[in-house]
């Protein structure tokens, strides 16, 4: 039992983090990020998590309360209500715009602050890199609380194994696509002669709209559907941008870092 639970949760939960780590470093192989600084970016996702949870339950207590309750009380079945009812349409909505800007906000910020003026960070596509790192870490750290607290509530089940693998898998590509969307404007952002704020803002906004469009699509019919096209797009999309000539392109700038004089670079 517990053996076939563990293998579980290394194959729903661990093994899509290890693929996508991996399938991202090998698309940065002409100038690969320092490991070092990459496992630091990646611990830092253990702080995401804290910041993202403190702020998402102070602004449910404090302008949701009533959305939050009737959630957590009906489940599935609220969350339709509030799509059927016109009246609470509007509260509905502040929880489909809540935790898709808190969390990609979160990992924003605290990316940006590690590595943004790194001498390290010297393409574009490295802003991919380093947001998809900590995307990955928040991903883990998500879904192993979610697996546990369902594993206590379902048991060992054929539901169990679905929940969490469409959890494990299609979430995690939903963290690391809207992060690697976010990272990639974090990246045009620093080699941009101007604009940088305004680029950097976008960036968290197109992550954050898919974030949102995502948790309310999955509670729609045939919303698993329309989900995994949303990600196909978005996959496609970064795909083709992290591979472009400009995205590629190691600028040798000059910045004041910190680690330059521990030669860390």
């Amino acid at each position: 039992m517990f053996f076939s639970v563990f293998l579980i949760y290394l194959v729903v939960v661990v093994l899509p983090v290890v693929f996508w780590f991996v399938f991202f470093r090998k698309q940065d192989r002409a100038e690969p990020e320092p490991k070092k600084l990459l496992f630091k970016v990646f611990l830092s996702g253990i702080l995401v998590v804290l910041l993202a949870s403190i702020f998402e339950s102070m602004i449910e207590e404090n302008f949701f309360p009533r959305v939050s309750a009737k959630l957590a009380e009906d489940g599935n079945a609220g969350i339709m209500e509030f799509i059927n009812s016109p009246g609470e349409l509007f509260g509905f909505l502040a929880i489909y715009f809540l935790a898709g800007p808190v969390e990609e906000f979160m990992k924003f910020f605290v990316v940006k602050a590690m590595v943004y003026r790194k001498i390290a960070f010297n393409q574009v596509a490295d802003g991919i890199i380093y947001a998809v790192t900590i995307a990955l870490s928040f991903s883990l750290i998500e879904n192993t609380v979610y697996f546990m607290n369902i594993l206590d509530d379902m048991s060992f089940s054929p539901d169990f194994v679905a929940i969490v693998i469409i959890r494990g898998v299609i979430t995690t590509m939903l963290h690391v696509l809207a992060a690697a969307i976010m990272g990639l404007y974090l990246g045009r952002a620093k080699f941009s002669p101007a604009n940088n704020a305004q680029l950097m803002t976008k960036g968290v906004l197109v992550a954050a709209l898919i974030h949102g469009t995502f948790n309310v699509l999955i509670f729609l019919p045939y919303g698993m559907l329309m989900n995994v096209i949303l990600l196909v797009a978005c996959y496609r999309y970064v795909m083709r941008q992290l591979k472009t000539e400009k995205s590629q392109m190691v600028w040798r700038l000059v910045f004041v870092d910190e680690d330059v004089n521990k030669g860390i670079k």
